[in-house]
């Protein structure tokens, strides 16, 4: 994208004519999404409320909600943008070294692509400690939705009044929020006091969903994890067939595609359980029950916790033998002289250069091969 961050592209929207800033207090139930329902279908601009009823911070929808809007993200027309990845999904596997040294320049376009680890990032110029889900302004979008939907898992409410049993699926948002939420460890109550205390996310919100459903019920949570396939088969189609295609697949990764694994509790009831099977269409062979949390690869954001007495010594990778004399940053440092310096490519004609990541370090041979 053309922009340094979200904050650009509103201020050049706002420049545009297309965002509208409402300074009047609107409310997440309904209101707002039927403002942006309307304004989209007449083509116009996105929203920017800054006082959603009951939230401390603002919202903002519709940035992409027309094809004009998309394309001025984007920094291209869709035709470019789909003529590009045309490009991409007809291109032939190279066969021979010159075919592969044409597509050097393609792949190191492909490598600049990659998301980035940086140490700050201006999602975390705001934080909440502790975190308090109330204060976002999650959004009804119909009456006869059963509350503000985040994403978590089964939810079994009744109506005191009218007896009514209903069901919701709220979903946890995996990208947004971590899995596990860090709380002060005196609270923990255990003896002697651990040194880093969390909550899964999905108890969480487990725990307080009577904020998320006031004045129903609540008789039963259940959590579940589904794995969807995604993938787009587009090698075989036809050009005229291509925009078509990639819209299907685009709205197929939005939206989900077949589900192909569905994870649930152990405690699950049968009933449940079979209720989720005719909501996902998947058949008995693809639920797993689990005796334990869901997702255990989450676990893997735990090894951020800075306590140094858990941590294995740290291990830092080699450069291959093989390629010590052929890396350009140290002939620009001074670090090896020019005539000591040799092309990567004149190693390679030597022979084939065995590689053992993480142990041979990816930056001084993939990325230096790359660029």
């Amino acid at each position: 994208m053309p922009f340094a961050g979200s904050a650009e592209y509103l201020a050049q929207l706002e420049a545009r004519g297309e965002l509208l800033r409402v300074r009047a207090e609107i409310d997440p139930y309904l209101e707002i999404t039927e403002m942006a329902d309307r304004l989209v279908k007449r083509g116009g601009p996105a929203l920017l409320i800054e006082r959603p009823a009951g939230a401390a911070f603002p919202l903002v929808i519709g940035l992409f909600g027309t094809p004009a809007r998309t394309e001025f993200a984007l920094g291209a027309p869709l035709e470019t943008l789909a003529e590009r990845v045309r490009a991409w999904v007809h291109s032939e596997p190279p066969t021979t070294l010159v075919d592969k040294l044409k597509q050097l320049p393609r792949l190191a376009q492909l490598a600049g692509y990659l998301p980035k680890i940086v140490s700050s990032a201006p999602c975390q110029q705001v934080t909440m400690d502790p975190p308090d889900l109330g204060k976002l302004p999650v959004m009804t979008c119909w009456p006869g939705d059963g509350g503000p939907f985040f994403t978590l898992p089964m939810v079994f409410t009744r109506d005191p009044d009218t007896g009514r049993q209903q069901f919701a699926r709220v979903k946890v948002p995996q990208k947004i929020l971590p899995r596990f939420v860090p709380i002060p460890t005196e609270l923990s109550g255990v003896v002697p006091t651990p040194g880093y205390t969390a909550v899964p996310l999905e108890q969480l919100v487990a725990f307080n969903l009577r904020w998320l459903f006031p004045g129903m019920t609540i008789e039963g949570h259940y959590f579940f994890r589904i794995t969807r396939d995604a993938d787009l088969e587009l090698r075989d189609l036809e050009a005229d067939d291509l925009m078509e295609a990639l819209q299907e697949g685009l709205r197929k990764r939005r939206v989900g595609g077949e589900v192909v694994r569905v994870e649930v509790a152990d405690e699950m009831p049968e009933e449940v359980v079979h209720l989720l099977m005719e909501g996902t269409d998947v058949e008995p062979a693809d639920v797993y029950r689990t005796n334990g949390p869901l997702g255990l690869d989450d676990l893997m954001s735990l090894m951020a916790i800075p306590l140094s007495q858990l941590r294995d010594a740290p291990h830092t990778g080699r450069t291959a033998p093989a390629l010590v004399r052929a890396q350009r940053s140290q002939l620009e440092d001074g670090s090896i002289k020019q005539e000591e310096f040799e092309s990567i490519f004149s190693v390679l004609r030597r022979g084939d250069v065995l590689l053992h990541h993480p142990f041979d370090l990816f930056s001084s041979s993939v990325e230096e091969f790359l660029s």
